[in-house]
């Protein structure tokens, strides 16, 4: 396994490249867009913030250290999966298609590059 990548994401990358069907291809953004680019990229966050204690207990641990209320249930949620659960969705694939306020929201299709196979 750690010969084909050293982490999860790495590795969900090439699981996707090999089982993908031959007919879906990815585009390239080319130099005119990469306006496109730069919005993507400002749109990607981080994944959910695990914050968590090593030991919880109901009716004893308390909400913001000693002053806070103490907790009346506890949840457990395994956020790694969330990840896999993810990256088997349907993928987009083919040609990009834009929209600019600029050109009253008009499709414009990138098509250039062509699919990648």
């Amino acid at each position: 396994m750690l010969k084909d990548a050293v982490s999860v994401p790495g590795l969900t990358l090439g699981y996707l490249f090999k089982t993908m069907p031959r007919a879906y291809f990815f585009s390239l953004i080319r130099e005119k867009d990469k306006d496109l680019h730069e919005e993507l990229r400002k749109q990607i966050v981080g994944g959910p913030s695990m914050i968590f204690h090593r030991y919880l207990e109901k009716g004893i641990t308390k909400l913001r250290g000693e002053i806070g209320k103490a907790v009346q249930s506890l949840v457990g949620y395994d956020t790694n999966s969330l990840y896999l659960w993810a990256i088997s969705q349907e993928m987009p694939t083919e040609y990009p298609v834009r929209r600019r306020k600029e050109n009253d929201f008009q499709p414009e299709v990138i098509d250039r590059y062509g699919p990648v196979i």
